[in-house]
């Protein structure tokens, strides 16, 4: 996989053994930028073995977007690969929270501890 991928909503960064998943806008609810992010997704979930998606720049992930980062979750747990959030908001991890989904994603505060915890 290239270094940097660019997509409308995001780019994919390789660092080492890690992709970081960057978004460049404050709210993923536009349907071509969710059908992206899934495409985005599918692309690197049997490419690599740590995924994060840094979610310094996002206030708000619509209820499809949710869904492909926890697909793609589901999936690397299955390979035995990792997946981990950082930089969330307490917006999303208000929503997080109530869907339980923080009980499934591992977050942590900044980028540098995500990638720390591989």
């Amino acid at each position: 996989m290239p270094t940097d991928t660019r997509f409308s909503c995001f780019t994919l960064e390789a660092r080492g053994d890690a992709i970081i998943v960057n978004f460049s806008v404050e709210k993923v609810i536009e349907d071509q930028a969710i059908a992206q992010l899934g495409i985005g997704l599918r692309q690197i979930e049997d490419k690599v073995t740590k995924v994060v998606i840094d979610c310094d720049r996002v206030t708000f992930f619509s209820a499809d977007a949710l869904g492909h980062l926890f697909e793609l979750l589901v999936k690397l747990e299955r390979l035995g690969q990792a997946l981990r959030l950082c930089c969330v908001g307490d917006e999303i991890y208000d929503v997080l929270a109530l869907t339980r989904l923080n009980r499934a994603f591992k977050v942590y505060d900044d980028l540098s501890s995500a990638l720390a915890s591989f």
